[in-house]
């Protein structure tokens, strides 16, 4: 065998191997409940925590022509607390933050496409701008949210400013749900007790996960998102870990298909 036959061969299974990694390729499919988590879209800027508008359509297009069937986040308590079963495929998109772009951007395309999903809101910060970030995005209003049919968009918890919950004791935390939950009721939003944890960090050592739950509980939220880019299996059971898909505007259309269809792109 010749040596550039040799190399030709190499390249192949170093190519192989490398889309087998990359695309999980013999990771099976995951039957469960994907949740999609997005932050920005924008027409043209592309990067980890933004979309465009037209890779979010083409998003929403796959997932109707794949049968998938958005719920809310107040079916998924329903589903947790009472059993009440949820579609053949069921997707919840979701939204951190509360930027003005996905009222302006997602919200047409999750009407025109008959989808929902839910916005987890920083509450000290609506209308304001991103102030734990670079402050240079505004974030919606009560009254611009108020506006969006609830058809189209519920809203959920992220803290009362955008605070990275690990660095806090159960208590704090459960406090915080408090003021969170009573300041979106005075300016008369409906509120969905759900809590997604800014960063993606909650505590994590077993005694200071059951304290934070029993806080969290005692505050009226009934369950707690992640990241973890993973599928959830049903039935769900941890409901103070239920883990996202972080959607980013740098994925190719096959890796936003591997992600729905096995949570994550690589294998490690």
């Amino acid at each position: 065998m010749s040596f550039w036959l040799w190399i030709s061969l190499a390249a192949g299974a170093v190519a192989i191997a490398w889309l087998t990694i990359r695309y999980s390729l013999f990771v099976p499919p995951v039957r469960g409940l994907p949740i999609l988590m997005y932050h920005q879209i924008d027409l043209a800027r592309r990067d980890a925590l933004t979309v465009t508008r037209d890779q979010f359509e083409s998003h929403l297009a796959w997932l109707s022509a794949a049968g998938y069937q958005a719920i809310s986040c107040r079916q998924l308590i329903d589903h947790i607390d009472h059993g009440r079963p949820l579609p053949e495929r069921p997707v919840l998109i979701t939204f951190d933050d509360g930027y003005t772009n996905n009222l302006t951007h997602a919200c047409p395309l999750l009407e025109q496409y008959g989808f929902r999903a839910t916005m987890f809101l920083p509450v000290a910060w609506l209308g304001k701008s991103n102030g734990w970030d670079d402050g240079r995005e505004p974030i919606a209003s009560a009254a611009q949210l108020a506006a969006v049919g609830g058809d189209v968009l519920e809203f959920g918890l992220h803290s009362l400013r955008h605070d990275n919950l690990e660095a806090k004791t159960a208590r704090e935390i459960g406090d915080d749900a408090r003021r969170s939950l009573a300041e979106l009721e005075r300016q008369g939003l409906r509120v969905t007790p759900a809590l997604a944890y800014p960063y993606g960090r909650y505590p994590r050592r077993p005694e200071a996960q059951a304290a934070m739950a029993a806080e969290l509980s005692a505050a009226g939220v009934r369950c707690g998102l992640r990241i973890g880019n993973r599928i959830n299996r049903l039935p769900l059971g941890r409901r103070w870990e239920l883990r996202r898909i972080n959607i980013k505007g740098t994925d190719s259309p096959w890796e936003f298909r591997t992600k729905l269809r096995k949570g994550r792109v690589k294998l490690f």
